[in-house]
């Protein structure tokens, strides 16, 4: 006897005509970012489309050494919607379990890692990808 699946993946039609259910952001130099010397480094993600979402997974980040004030924030249409204060200098990775979702369609979403302090460099990676 064959146990059944636990999880099944049936694609739904989207809008369009697409199947697509998850569409990665392709990978380039705008998903990772460093920062100047104690300065915050920011990533931006804007749909193309006005009716999709863009999702974030993972954050990765370091600093040169411990910060003082350092932190990351997520910002949706403007709004804060998520922030951790960061004490070590990393490299560390904060992965959603359910990734952080837009509020609305076409919301534009920002990753912001937070100036170390002094003259720390701050390196941020984003993983993130378009939802219809």
């Amino acid at each position: 006897m064959v146990a059944p699946a636990l999880f099944q993946f049936n694609p739904v039609a989207m809008p369009g005509g697409s199947n697509n259910i998850g569409i990665p952001i392709p990978w380039d130099p705008g998903a990772t970012a460093v920062s100047g010397a104690g300065a915050a480094v920011a990533l931006t993600f804007t749909p193309a489309e006005p009716n999709d979402f863009v999702e974030i997974g993972q954050i990765d980040f370091s600093y040169s050494g411990a910060p003082t004030g350092g932190g990351i924030t997520i910002t949706d249409g403007g709004t804060t919607v998520w922030q951790c204060d960061l004490s070590t200098a990393g490299p560390a990775s904060i992965m959603f379990t359910q990734p952080r979702m837009s509020r609305a369609k076409g919301n534009t979403v920002v990753v912001t890692l937070a100036g170390g302090g002094g003259g720390l460099v701050g390196k941020l990676n984003v993983h993130a990808w378009v939802r219809q």
